[in-house]
């Protein structure tokens, strides 16, 4: 069965680069701008959601917070931002991401390399 993953980010420009290294891996994508829609990401049957996280951390903690009670099965979320302040880190975690991954230290491919593992094993 093909994976789908759900991409939210308010740049199109990296959202679809990271779109296509998910296609070019055979997994359909649906990428949203805001998180304002977020909970179509579950209706599509998503197998992981990645969060960009830019200057919104509360409406990203928010978005992660209704993801993980939307649903009752597991589903990651990758959080991809250029913010490594540890605190944001910590609370985006608490809210329930599965992963955290800092822009300009992973590459787009690494990123879906990352998320492929995580998907496999659940593990983070």
């Amino acid at each position: 069965m093909k994976r789908h993953v759900c991409i939210v980010d308010a740049d199109p420009f990296f959202a679809g680069l990271v779109a296509r290294k998910c296609e070019q891996r055979g997994w359909k994508t649906t990428v949203l701008e805001s998180y304002d829609h977020v909970e179509r990401c579950f209706e599509e049957g998503v197998d992981a959601v990645v969060l960009d996280v830019v200057e919104h951390e509360d409406d990203a903690a928010e978005a992660i917070h209704q993801l993980r009670t939307a649903r009752t099965g597991h589903v990651p979320i990758v959080v991809f931002t250029k913010a490594h302040d540890p605190k944001t880190v910590h609370r985006l975690r608490a809210q329930g991401a599965d992963a955290y991954l800092i822009k300009g230290h992973f590459l787009p491919m690494e990123a879906v390399e990352k998320l492929a593992r995580i998907m496999d094993s659940q593990v983070v």
